[in-house]
């Protein structure tokens, strides 16, 4: 090998001027590309996705989806939306995507924001705490319509979906805080009321529950607020998480082991279909069906990300109909606009918003 890396050196010396720059040329060209697709740039990238099944019945031909519902009816083509994020992509893949508008490129702050890692988890908490409030949504609507459906459930805490750099709370992703300074909590906004009440940096007292060896255990947890761009924050991000009691609740469901995509996003669609598989009614009527939004167990559709990207999506899969949250139906309209979109946009601030649209109650 070095008598080979010799014999190019001596055949470069002894080269033409015009030969030489000539490789002078070709070797920083190689070296410029070998740069490209190997070192890395603090920036995420969101391109449009897929779509993803949503709930199945006895009476789907095929019987794909994230949750299985014993009944015989028709669930109908109802879908949620994933995009593909990456988190620090090489030079070459960022100025590849600065070309295309349906590529969205935020910049990316290793100090400040979650590892992939750490997104990854995150994404598979949402997954499940919205799969829970999924099934309590459609359940409790769909028992308007037949009383013989029924679901129980309890609050069991604030999940700790996400732990940011800088958060001195001592909490762990996949923590349960059920009490503040022995107090406890109703809920997300009991909480953040209990929590504004403390000033400053002072220390306080979280009750949580903390996995351990598979097993779920109380402990106390002394936390501190951190000063985030000038205010005290707790730095970490909470979910309501609620326990369904499957041997009380009817229709029996089965939840998916391997879901088709992380996030909480799907929420409000995948409320859509359990609801649709409950009932005897195809409120759908054949149609395609798509869309994004979070739910809540109160009906609320909450805000998502990538709405251009999930807008370019559901073109390209030929959706009949698309709901989206009234937060990001502007975002939502100027992409649909822009590559003339022909599927029915509908803004929704609540799922009851979703069934009297597809009933026909709405002027939308």
């Amino acid at each position: 090998m070095i008598k080979y890396l010799k014999s190019l050196a001596d055949k470069f010396m002894k080269a033409s001027p015009v030969k030489k720059a000539l490789a002078v040329f070709l070797a920083l060209v190689y070296l410029l590309a070998l740069f490209s697709v190997i070192v890395k740039v603090n920036v995420v990238v969101v391109t449009p996705g897929t779509l993803n099944g949503t709930a199945y019945t006895k009476a789907s031909e095929k019987p794909v989806g994230a949750v299985k519902i014993e009944t015989d009816n028709k669930p109908g083509a109802i879908y949620t939306i994933g995009v593909y994020s990456h988190i620090r992509v090489t030079y070459f893949q960022h100025l590849i995507s600065r070309l295309s508008r349906d590529i969205d490129v935020d910049d990316y702050n290793p100090g400040a924001d979650l590892s992939k890692r750490e997104e990854i988890i995150r994404g598979e908490i949402h997954r499940e705490f919205a799969m829970q409030h999924a099934l309590i949504v459609a359940y409790e609507e769909a028992a308007k319509v037949d009383e013989s459906i029924h679901i129980e459930y309890d609050f069991k805490g604030l999940i700790v979906s996400a732990v940011f750099p800088g958060s001195k709370s001592n909490l762990e992703p996949r923590d349960f805080i059920t009490h503040i300074n022995g107090t406890k909590i109703a809920g997300i906004s009991d909480f953040s009321t209990r929590l504004a009440g403390i000033t400053g940096n002072t220390a306080f007292t979280l009750t949580i529950l903390r996995q351990d060896k598979g097993e779920y255990a109380e402990k106390n947890v002394s936390a501190q607020k951190t000063l985030y761009d000038g205010d005290y924050k707790l730095g970490v991000e909470l979910q309501e998480y609620y326990e369904i009691d499957k041997e009380k609740t009817t229709p029996k469901f089965t939840i998916a082991e391997r879901m088709p995509s992380l996030g909480s996003s799907g929420g409000a669609m995948t409320a859509l279909a359990i609801y649709n598989s409950l009932i005897e009614e195809d409120i759908t009527d054949g149609k395609i069906i798509c869309g994004t939004g979070t739910i809540n167990v109160d009906g609320k559709v909450g805000a998502i990300g990538g709405i251009e990207q999930k807008i370019v999506t559901a073109q390209l899969n030929n959706v009949e109909v698309f709901f989206v949250d009234e937060y990001d139906y502007e975002a939502a309209k100027a992409k649909y606009d822009e590559i003339k979109a022909d599927f029915q946009l509908i803004s929704v601030a609540e799922f009851a918003d979703i069934i009297a649209a597809l009933r026909g109650d709405t002027d939308e």
